[in-house]
């Protein structure tokens, strides 16, 4: 019933978006079996869900075509697919939806290397002369991190502000959560890229115009509600945040990786003539995710879908372009999701091209 049912609301609004409706909670054992994209309603009505299945209502869309391809067999659901790159690595997940894990610097006591967060710039030079595209890398990673939420909320610089400080004494004292203060501990190492978490928080650029108070963007960041020494600004815009700013930052950390939600880097599928990126995807996923889970984009799907290759009991993949659903993923806006928007607006004929992404037709099962 609730097969049928899913499919036919699938056909009807001409959108996949249901399918990444998973919720968090362990699905009994006594509950038939179903295919994977059947939504875990059950769950998803209970109110366990992550953060993003929770904003459903603002990023579901509808469209005029039925993204399902025909086939006989009604528990495959055989769709297009736009490959974004396979999970090489992930954050731990914020208790209770991981379990608990010690600091990933096992030669430091916590005390110590809190406290020396602040002078990291003085030991690594890199640190202290970021280019523009690093910088830009290190907005990604808190807009990831926060699913953009507080970007309607402050300038981006009381953001880099707030994120800078959750690995210092000062702040890090405001976080009132074990749960997340475990998390920040467990993940200052987690290495993305050339930097670890905590080190890319610390990034700062030297290009910063001391007159007019504008950082690399051109975007003004001097507030007169913030409480900061301007006589410093040109050299780093730290603390410059107010109390209540980094409350509210902390509160939609809490809210996001509270659900279960991992910051997740992709091995990307580039396109050959692309130049090699020097960053590595971010995505923010699904707690059920795993290390060679796929990202796809599918045609008739609003937002990225974290897949599972099907695999026979040796560990080989037996059934080709076979595929569990394992939930939707949260990507910042970036080239390759205006890329993709643009093909899921375009017709059938679009999808039929040669691209070394995709698409390609796969059986979600």
């Amino acid at each position: 019933m609730l097969l049928d049912m899913t499919r036919t609301m699938i056909t009807l609004t001409g959108s996949l978006d249901m399918i990444c409706l998973r919720g968090t909670g362990i699905v009994p054992k006594d509950s038939p079996k179903t295919p994977s994209w059947v939504p875990s309603w059950t769950t998803f009505w209970s109110g366990n869900m992550t953060a993003l299945e929770s904003r459903f209502s603002e990023w579901h869309t509808i469209s005029d075509y039925n993204p399902i391809l025909p086939w006989p067999n009604t528990d495959i659901l055989k769709v297009w697919g736009f490959r974004l790159g396979t999970v090489s690595g992930m954050s731990s997940a914020m208790r209770p939806h991981g379990e608990k894990h010690e600091s990933l610097s096992p030669n430091l006591s916590r005390s110590h290397w809190i406290s020396s967060t602040s002078t990291l710039h003085q030991k690594d030079p890199r640190l202290d002369s970021a280019a523009p595209e690093q910088m830009s890398f290190h907005d990604q990673i808190w807009q990831t991190l926060t699913m953009s939420l507080v970007s309607d909320k402050f300038d981006s610089a009381i953001v880099r502000s707030c994120f800078s400080a959750l690995w210092t004494p000062e702040e890090r004292g405001a976080v009132r959560n074990l749960a997340l203060i475990e998390w920040i501990d467990s993940n200052a190492w987690f290495k993305i890229g050339e930097f670890t978490l905590r080190e890319w928080s610390q990034l700062r650029t030297p290009g910063i115009n001391k007159a007019s108070g504008e950082d690399w963007m051109g975007k003004s960041f001097v507030d007169k509600s913030i409480r900061t020494d301007t006589s410093n600004i040109g050299q780093r815009a730290e603390n410059c945040h107010t109390a209540e700013q980094m409350d509210a930052f902390i509160d939609v950390l809490e809210e996001v990786l509270g659900s279960g939600m991992r910051l997740a880097l992709l091995e990307s599928a580039a396109l050959p003539q692309d130049p090699p990126s020097r960053f590595p995807y971010l995505v923010l996923v699904h707690p059920d995710v795993q290390v060679g889970d796929m990202i796809q984009y599918l045609r008739g799907c609003s937002i990225p879908v974290a897949l599972r290759s099907e695999r026979d009991n040796k560990g080989a993949n037996s059934w080709g372009q076979r595929f569990r659903v394992i939930g939707g993923a949260y990507r910042v806006e970036t080239e390759d999701l205006k890329v993709f928007e643009s093909l899921r607006e375009d017709g059938r004929d679009s999808w039929h091209r040669d691209r070394p992404r995709g698409p390609f037709v796969l059986d979600l099962i």
